[in-house]
């Protein structure tokens, strides 16, 4: 027998697992699910809705990339007005 002051309950040992088990298969199912693992991925796999703030962040990257693809057509539409009148 032990002769240790504590002991380690039932229930410390299945909190234990859970605290190690839970992160991995959450890691597991988000790495088969979406190919990565990182925060973003997880909090998918735990919402299973898309998320409304990362949607919003994509919309004003993507909006900043629609207006500098503008600029550059107006500019190539200037070019191609100076090389006509050429």
């Amino acid at each position: 027998m032990s002769n240790s002051k504590y002991k380690v309950t039932g229930f410390a040992r299945f909190f234990l697992f859970m605290v190690i088990f839970v992160p991995s298969v959450l890691a597991g199912v988000s790495y088969f699910k979406y190919g990565t693992v990182n925060l973003e991925s997880i909090k998918k796999v735990l919402s299973d809705q898309p998320l409304e703030q990362s949607n919003e962040v994509k919309i004003h990257e993507l909006e900043k990339d629609i207006k500098k693809l503008e600029a550059k057509i107006d500019d190539k539409r200037a070019q191609l007005d100076q090389l006509r009148s050429e």
